[in-house]
């Protein structure tokens, strides 16, 4: 479900959250496959796959390597994290969320 909604999702100007990936072991080769193969489907300029993950021995070395990271520490609240992880963007990647009001999607594991 997660590979279809991203690859369905690549050419239009919007955000896929992906939580809790390192829960998905199984689902890893095809996450790698995935993420080298994004750069030849051509996404949209706006288009933006976020990962969050806590950090293992056997998370995929591909995507740490091909991503850009932000390793954040839990703050106290909801609140707070936002606000870390906002001001921890860079303001080309905090400037560039959807034009049209957001959509979430939630997959079940």
């Amino acid at each position: 479900a997660a590979d279809k909604l991203i690859r369905a999702s690549v050419s239009q100007p919007v955000w896929v959250v992906l939580e809790n990936t390192h829960l998905a072991g199984d689902w890893m080769p095809s996450l790698c496959a995935l993420v080298q193969a994004l750069p030849s489907m051509r996404p949209h300029w706006d288009f933006r796959l976020w990962l969050t993950f806590v950090p293992t021995d056997d998370f995929p070395a591909v995507i740490l390597q091909t991503c850009l990271k932000l390793v954040m520490d839990p703050a106290a609240g909801l609140k707070a994290n936002l606000v870390a992880v906002l001001g921890a963007l860079p303001p080309d990647v905090a400037a560039g969320g959807p034009p049209r009001p957001h959509t979430y999607t939630t997959l079940l594991a």
